[in-house]
């Protein structure tokens, strides 16, 4: 019986797993997998833990299902097991959002469902608490060493780990105050004295969860969010099944690579059957692509995006034709393209695709409006001083007595037991770094070894491949990388 061990237990595990039991369910042909996880939270990670004061998921119910043969299976768990309303009263469906532990407990039950199918497939499934820091061995004879001891022979290996450590950019670790881990966001809001004025550094998805549960204390202090960019992610709209694309099509966008293959100007080429799409829908660049000084009128901008009508099709169509597509066109992208888009285009690219409930943009705009919330660019230093910490921004000078972490790891930064095991891998030449973040795969999630072939029977999905696929975060995108790497492994 093949062995096959899963370095990683969280959300990316749990769905690559439940993928992998459904697919060789009634074959016999189950591996025996193990699944090595050093948390204290198995199958749902930091994002998805129970918490206090949870956050809403960003993705709707109809991206999240665990499940790649029944896209439905998500929203009917939540009709069967969180009633047919969410807590705004309306009817549970495919653009519904929940708090964040009821999506973990999901997660949980679809891998109490993958450990039977496996027993059933004549395979076994099971998980130990041990943090990986080392691969070695041959093809078909791998062998792991972590923390606690040594485990294998393994046929196959899949690293599956989560993001970095949260950097400290500013240095202030130790400072009387300061909250590195955002997460659980009910401990944080316990942390953190009430009616204090409160720093949140950074304007992405974990700023926006941490200055609403902070708005939310009794009383409740002044929050100031801060960036460089000052860009909030924007209300999702309502994602009908869309059109099909016009010139976003898969033939086109091979046409377009084969023709940069003399040139090296594929962007170029994307960029403007983006804008012949858009252009089919009434819409034009400036939709897709906020205005660079937007950040410094957070609240208009938000406005602005509410006021808009629901259902947008070029929204619906870009969005779908991204999870279809991007990240088959960003594996031809020349290394300098794929540069642009990892950090000029990042922030605008992120804020379109992973926008937040519109009741949490709602819940914003009041804070604004009110007073309690403020939002600024320009953020070029943070320091702790006496009784607190200052922060300069564009706007001036900020004071707060609290001040939290929202940043995330940068894609090339890796630290504990991650960090050590991708170090390991680079140096007994498994794989080889990329230089826009993690280890490389190619397009089917096998490591690229220090020769630049693909390894038969090492492979990585999550995070870890962030810098080779760009778009990694929604559940659907994991999804279809799980399958490209199970046509590899179990094909048929």
């Amino acid at each position: 019986m093949e062995r096959l061990a899963v370095i990683g237990g969280g959300a990316y595990g749990a769905v690559f797993l439940n993928i992998l039991t459904e697919r060789l369910a009634g074959t016999g042909g189950t591996p025996h997998i193990t699944v090595f996880d050093s948390s204290d939270s198995p199958w749902t990670g930091e994002a998805f833990r129970e918490d206090t004061a949870p956050g809403l998921t960003n993705s709707p119910a109809a991206w999240m299902s665990a499940s790649a043969a029944d896209p439905g299976h998500y929203v009917r768990w939540l009709h069967e097991h969180h009633g047919a309303t969410d807590a705004d009263g309306e009817p549970v469906g495919p653009d519904t959002v929940v708090p964040r532990p009821v999506y973990g407990r999901y997660l949980r039950a679809v891998m109490g469902e993958a450990v039977t199918r496996a027993e059933r497939g004549g395979g076994a499934l099971r998980r130990v608490r041990d943090g990986i820091l080392r691969v070695s061995g041959e093809r078909g004879a791998l062998r792991l060493s972590g923390t606690r001891g040594g485990y294998g022979p393994f046929d196959r290996v899949l690293v599956c780990v989560g993001p970095g450590e949260r950097p400290d950019p500013y240095r202030l670790s130790g400072a009387p105050g300061y909250l590195h881990h955002p997460y659980p966001l009910g401990g944080m809001a316990e942390r953190t004295p009430p009616g204090a004025p409160v720093l949140v550094i950074g304007t992405g998805l974990t700023a926006v969860d941490v200055a609403l549960t902070l708005l939310d204390r009794d009383p409740a202090g002044p929050v100031t969010m801060v960036s460089r960019n000052g860009l909030l992610p924007p209300p999702r709209v309502a994602l009908d099944e869309p059109s099909p694309p016009v010139h976003l099509t898969r033939e086109r966008l091979d046409e377009a690579i084969r023709e940069s293959r003399t040139d090296g100007a594929l962007m170029s080429r994307v960029a403007a059957l983006v804008d012949a799409e858009l252009r089919e829908h009434g819409a034009g660049a400036q939709e897709l692509l906020p205005d660079p000084a937007a950040g410094a009128d957070a609240a208009g901008r938000l406005r602005k995006a509410l006021a808009e009508p629901q259902g947008r099709p070029w929204q619906s169509v870009l969005v779908h034709a991204a999870a279809d597509h991007f990240a088959h066109v960003f594996h031809h992208l020349s290394e300098a393209e794929k540069r642009t888009v990892v950090t000029t285009m990042h922030p605008h690219l992120r804020s379109f695709g992973v926008p937040i409930p519109r009741r949490s943009a709602e819940r914003l705009l009041a804070a604004l409006d009110g007073g309690a919330l403020r939002v600024l660019p320009g953020l070029a230093s943070v320091r702790a001083v006496p009784g607190g910490f200052e922060a300069e921004t564009a706007g001036g000078t900020v004071t707060a007595a609290v001040a939290v972490n929202a940043t995330n790891a940068p894609a090339e930064t890796w630290t504990g037991e991650a960090g050590t095991l991708i170090d390991s891998l680079v140096a007994g030449g498994y794989a080889r770094s990329c230089p826009h973040g993690g280890l490389e795969t190619d397009p089917d999630n096998l490591l690229v070894d220090a020769g630049g072939r693909s390894h038969p029977d090492l492979a990585a999905i999550g995070a870890i491949t962030r810098g080779s696929h760009y778009l990694i975060d929604a559940v659907v995108l994991t999804s279809r990388h799980c399958l490209r790497l199970l046509d590899r492994w179990y094909p048929g």
